[in-house]
């Protein structure tokens, strides 16, 4: 059994990553001592899990070391401001992407982000240990707990600052939230119209996922947009006049595919903010 940690850790949120960190840090022997939701189910049902007490009202929550927040993004930044001047000396991590380090700002002295780069399902077991994760911290002190706290979760553990990590975030949103919405789409065009069971498609997105242990997405990229073959292109987008979203869909990335091959490189040409 792994031994306790000294710090002392109120988790905010419930949903899929909160449950997957909550196992996490146990696991590993940090004391949960309180999860905090406005759902006072998602509250509860975690809490028991782990074995420490939900909250609803975040003006309750318990002292703590670290306050570690695992909440939509929208939220994010009100939820900070309200609660982390309650706990001021403490440390408080974000675990978002996409969001600054500097929503904490003049709110409580410590603060950073530990940044996981995983999609998280609450049913779906996952080795936190092979997850990368990503650091940061408002002053270099901070960042050795924000670092030391990653390493006691994962073999996997980088500094990045904010701006960086707003890309990082869009390449995991390309990598996995499109490419999910795509095999979601598949399964429907396969049971809908096909008639067919929809893992036919297995073997071809295992390879599809497994090419890239051995070459570069862009070198394994096949198909009709690859070749510019625009006669099987605008027939299957014909294929897709009754539903104007998802044909917009696939000519713009289809266009995207086909200038991709003609292109060394796109996303230099992305504007620096």
């Amino acid at each position: 059994m792994a031994m306790p940690n000294k710090e002392k850790i109120v988790l905010i949120g419930a949903g899929n990553a909160a449950t997957h960190l909550a196992a996490a840090l146990q696991e590993n022997g940090y004391p949960i001592a309180g999860i905090y939701s406005r759902s006072s189910q998602a509250a509860e049902t975690l809490a028991a899990k782990i074995g420490c007490i939900p909250f609803t009202d975040f003006r309750h929550l318990p002292e703590a070391d670290i306050y570690l927040y695992c909440v939509k993004d929208d939220v994010l930044p009100v939820l900070a401001a309200t609660i982390a001047p309650l706990h001021s000396a403490a440390l408080h991590l974000h675990t978002a992407g996409s969001i600054s380090i500097d929503i904490f700002k003049g709110h409580c002295l410590c603060y950073g982000v530990l940044y996981p780069l995983q999609t998280f399902s609450k049913a779906r077991p996952v080795n936190f240990k092979e997850i990368p994760c990503f650091a940061e911290a408002c002053n270099e002190e901070t960042l050795k707990a924000v670092v030391r706290l990653g390493e006691s979760l994962s073999e996997q553990v980088h500094t990045l600052n904010s701006e960086r990590r707003r890309y990082l975030h869009l390449s995991a949103v390309f990598a996995n939230n499109f490419a999910n919405h795509c095999f979601a789409l598949a399964q429907e065009i396969i049971s809908q119209k096909v008639l067919l069971p929809t893992d036919v498609l297995s073997p071809l997105i295992r390879e599809t996922v497994n090419k890239l242990n051995t070459m570069t997405a862009k070198a394994a990229q096949t198909g009709p947009a690859a070749r510019n073959d625009q006669s099987v292109m605008n027939a299957q987008a014909e294929l897709l006049n009754s539903i104007p979203a998802i044909k917009a869909f696939y000519e713009n990335a289809s266009q995207s595919i086909v200038s991709a091959t003609q292109s060394t490189d796109q996303i230099s040409k992305l504007s620096k903010t």
